[in-house]
């Protein structure tokens, strides 16, 4: 990519596939440090993960 912005932003599902490709779980996620529940407006993800 030659121009733009090649920052790649994911779902919490996608994340979850990623991490189940790894072996590892998802256990929680957060909208932000402070543990706020994730909505569907926050455009930052958090998730606490485990490997299994």
């Amino acid at each position: 990519m030659k121009e733009g912005n090649t920052i790649r932003l994911y779902s919490l599902d996608e994340v979850e596939n990623i991490f189940s490709k790894l072996g590892m779980s998802v256990c929680e996620s957060y909208a932000d440090f402070s543990g706020k529940p994730l909505s569907d407006n926050d455009i930052q993800l958090m998730v606490y993960s485990q490997k299994l």
